[in-house]
């Protein structure tokens, strides 16, 4: 059966492939095909886990363990969806902050410098709520762990305030064009 959602999966990329053209939507495909593979291992892996699941639940001593079956294959699709999410948030910040978007040199430059903070921030709040929803799939409170987090992030907030200080001072560099992505400087 892993075979066949194999096959099918790659007989959609070739499809996909070859109609795609650079008028409609399918022009994001290209940019994005190198989620196939992990696709593809997504779904082989959800279909292990639910066969497993109707064996399990055949032997008495281990029905019980059979409930868990359809969380673990909801917390793959969750993270599946998380990953694809993210590239396409991705691949609109780059069409959003591309460097051949017109205006001068220095704005340029400072897109080419927040487009991987924007990034990187986005792709933490992606996984952040997916792994909260993988949480809560698998049948546990993710408030209490979201409250901990929080109490955490205050401590090391009020702990790491030397970092703070020079993150904060980091942006002020960034915002205010002192250095961008391909400046040099020199130092004492």
């Amino acid at each position: 059966l892993a075979d066949a959602v194999t096959v099918i999966v790659d007989s959609l990329d070739a499809l996909s492939q070859k109609y795609a053209n650079t008028e409609s939507q399918l022009v994001y495909y290209t940019q994005l095909r190198a989620l196939i593979p992990l696709l593809r291992s997504c779904l082989a892996y959800v279909i292990y886990v639910l066969v497993a699941s109707l064996v399990v639940r055949q032997l008495d001593f281990t029905a019980s363990l059979a409930e868990y079956g359809p969380r673990v294959a909801k917390s793959i699709g969750i993270f599946f969806l998380a990953r694809v999410v993210v590239a396409l948030v991705n691949l609109f910040v780059d069409r959003a902050m591309a460097k051949d978007r017109g205006g001068t040199e220095a704005q340029s430059q400072r897109r080419l410098t927040i487009a991987p903070i924007v990034k990187s921030l986005s792709s933490y709040v992606v996984f952040f709520g997916a792994f909260i929803l993988i949480l809560k799939a698998m049948s546990f409170d993710p408030m209490p762990i979201v409250a901990g987090a929080g109490l955490v992030g205050l401590v090391f907030g009020l702990g790491a305030q030397p970092l703070i200080n020079d993150m904060v001072s980091g942006f002020f560099i960034l915002f205010e064009s002192i250095y961008l992505v391909g400046d040099y400087i020199e130092t004492g």
